[in-house]
């Protein structure tokens, strides 16, 4: 049954979320998001994988969910939706992808009216669709992926929901907002991408934020290097990027700190100092808002340690020697 098909609700497509779509000519398109598409070809995460485990007992333990937390560019979304793809076996039909962001109310993500021929018609949205089709396909696990949990009023978007997300209220009806009535099964379960330093974090309704588990996700160095190797850089550049990226995540402005996400695309030394250019200054210039001293530090390590490696300056040439009088 498809989720979402001719709602006019707000999702994204993958392509939206900044995830690199899979190497197959069946990628879902932005009206395939939550609708019948057909399987990803490529390879689901390993039942060991570290990430898919911590995720399962997570549910065993009786969360409602997963928020996945960290920096922007380490790897939050690209998981969170790995890791939904484990969890349904695959099937995209069994996963909703949404992006809060300030304007995102309750009537896009549980009910709302909508406009057609007669004028305006009630409809349910993103999270009531999937709860209704988990309900009628009991033995499948179903998966939400919300991208950017943090930039709006969480606890208003979920509403009524926001009580009966917890595993203990599950398969309870409760009326919405309409009068209508609703049940959240226990086959559906949050995945929640947050940047812990967003200022909208400490806007989080402390209730809806215990019913979740806190997966940190901080920016990692050996999956840097690992990019960094499958490039044309030089070993001097790939350590000079590495020892300043490392002292990125020692700043105290946690504003400043950035995955090795971002470094992603980089293939060789002219990228990098596009990736320089367009990304990496002129987040440290928001991140740095106020502090001159901070943006020229930070100005200065890139140049004396990445600039420096990929532009060497010449050696000076040697006097000539002096002819003996």
């Amino acid at each position: 049954m498809s989720l979402i098909a001719d709602k006019k609700i707000r999702t994204l497509t993958i392509q939206d979320m900044d995830i690199p779509p899979p190497p197959t000519s069946g990628q879902a398109s932005s009206s395939d998001v939550g609708t019948s598409a057909p399987k990803p070809a490529e390879p689901l995460l390993p039942q060991d994988d570290a990430l898919l485990v911590s995720v399962r007992d997570i549910m065993a333990d009786g969360y409602a969910g997963a928020i996945f937390a960290g920096p922007p560019g380490t790897g939050k979304t690209w998981m969170a939706r790995k890791v939904a793809l484990a969890l349904t076996g695959g099937d995209l039909d069994q996963i909703a992808f949404v992006q809060f962001h300030p304007s995102y109310q309750y009537e896009d993500f549980i009910q709302g009216y909508a406009a057609d021929k007669a004028g305006f018609s009630l409809e349910n949205r993103v999270f009531a669709l999937l709860c209704k089709t988990a309900l009628e396909d009991p033995t499948s696990q179903f998966v939400i992926v919300i991208d950017e949990f943090s930039r709006t009023d969480v606890a208003r978007v979920f509403g009524e929901a926001l009580t009966y997300i917890e595993t203990s209220k599950r398969g309870l009806p409760f009326r919405l907002q309409s009068g209508e009535e609703m049940t959240i099964p226990s086959n559906v379960f949050i995945l929640a991408t947050m940047n812990p330093w967003d200022r909208g974090v400490d806007d989080v309704d402390v209730a809806l934020e215990r019913r979740f588990a806190t997966v940190p996700f901080p920016p990692n160095v050996e999956d840097l290097k690992s990019i960094l190797e499958r490039t044309t850089l030089s070993d001097e550049v790939q350590s000079a990027v590495t020892t300043f990226f490392k002292s990125v995540q020692g700043q105290a402005n946690p504003y400043c700190h950035i995955g090795h996400a971002y470094f992603a695309y980089v293939s060789d030394a002219a990228s990098l100092e596009r990736l320089w250019t367009y990304r990496l200054h002129p987040h440290f210039t928001r991140a740095t808002r106020g502090d001159k001293d901070l943006i020229r530090k930070l100005e200065n390590q890139w140049r004396d340690l990445v600039v420096a490696k990929i532009h060497p300056t010449p050696a000076a040439p040697e006097d000539p020697p002096v002819a003996p009088e």
